[in-house]
C-alpha cells in the first residue's frame, strides 16, 4: 500500500527521502513492467543514482520557481523524456541510461498520461540536445521524423 506524507513538518533531509523513495517505487515499476523478471537487483548495481536525480529535478524545479514539493502538489510527475518503453530493461546498461538524470524532467500530469511512451515533435527537439550515450540500443533520430 502507499503511505502519503504531508510536506509541512518535515525536515529537507526527510522531503529528499520521501522523494527518493517515490522515485525508487517509479523504478521497481518501470522493472515489473518492462523487464519480465521476478528478481530485481538493488538501483546501484544498475547504476542508478537517486541523489543526482534528486539534484537534476530540484535544480529544474527552482527553475520553474518552485520546490519540488510544489511540483508535486500542482501533480507534476517525472517523465522520462525518452520513454522507459524504448529501453531494454533486461539490460543494466540500458536501464542505467533510461535512469541516468538527464533523461528526467517534470511534466504535468495530464501531458505525462497523455504522451504515454510517444515521442512528441517537442519531446524530439529535447532529446536531440542529450548526449547519445544515454539513447537505447538502435534508437535513431530519423525514425521519428
Amino acid at each position: 500500500h502507499i503511505v502519503f506524507y504531508s510536506y509541512i513538518l518535515l525536515t529537507e533531509k526527510g522531503k529528499k527521502q520521501i522523494f527518493t523513495d517515490n522515485l525508487r517505487t517509479l523504478f521497481r515499476y518501470a522493472m515489473k513492467t518492462y523487464s519480465g523478471k521476478g528478481k530485481i537487483m538493488g538501483s546501484k548495481k544498475y547504476g542508478i543514482d537517486y541523489n543526482k536525480c534528486f539534484i537534476k529535478l530540484e535544480k529544474e524545479a527552482k527553475s520553474y520557481g518552485y520546490t519540488i514539493e510544489e511540483m508535486r502538489k500542482m501533480n507534476y510527475h517525472v517523465d522520462h523524456i525518452i520513454p522507459t518503453i524504448l529501453y531494454n530493461f533486461n539490460d543494466i546498461e540500458e536501464i542505467r541510461k533510461c535512469w541516468n538524470p538527464l533523461n528526467l524532467r517534470w511534466l504535468s500530469q495530464h501531458e505525462n498520461c497523455t504522451k504515454s511512451g510517444n515521442i512528441r515533435p517537442e519531446d524530439l527537439e529535447i532529446i536531440k540536445t542529450l548526449p547519445e550515450n544515454i539513447y537505447p540500443k538502435g534508437m535513431s533520430l530519423q525514425q521519428f521524423g
